[in-house]
């Protein structure tokens, strides 16, 4: 460089063309900030949304499970009651099988009276 001498026009186009790059990437800068912080509030926005929605189904939840809990708790007792007819049931099925073999032994016994009298009469014809 010694002696070199660089014309005036070629330093200023330099200087302008560095100003125009410096504008440019500042309204990239600028566009790229913008972007963001919408980016950042429709985000945000999002995440609310979806918080209000899980917090609605799980009140959901919890509501069926309320509804499930008393369901179980009534059908927890239609079963209970259920069980108590049964036995009451197998109870009277005892006692109905009892009678019905009592009367069985009474008619057989019955009969067997029957036959001893009707043998009777028979043999008194006999003699008589």
């Amino acid at each position: 460089m010694n002696g070199m001498k660089l014309p005036l026009a070629l330093i200023m186009a330099i200087a302008v063309q560095a100003g125009g790059l410096l504008w440019y990437v500042s309204k990239i800068d600028s566009k790229v900030e913008v972007m963001y912080t919408q980016f950042e509030k429709s985000n945000q926005k999002a995440v609310i949304e979806n918080q209000v929605r899980m917090h609605i189904d799980l009140q959901n939840v919890v509501e069926g499970l309320v509804f499930t809990s008393t369901q179980i708790e009534q059908l927890t007792q239609m079963v209970e009651n259920v069980r108590k007819t049964n036995a009451q049931l197998i109870r009277q099925n005892e006692k109905i099988k009892n009678t019905i073999t009592n009367l069985k032994k009474q008619i057989t016994e019955l009969k067997k009276g029957n036959q001893k009298k009707k043998k009777k009469k028979d043999g008194d014809k006999e003699l008589g």
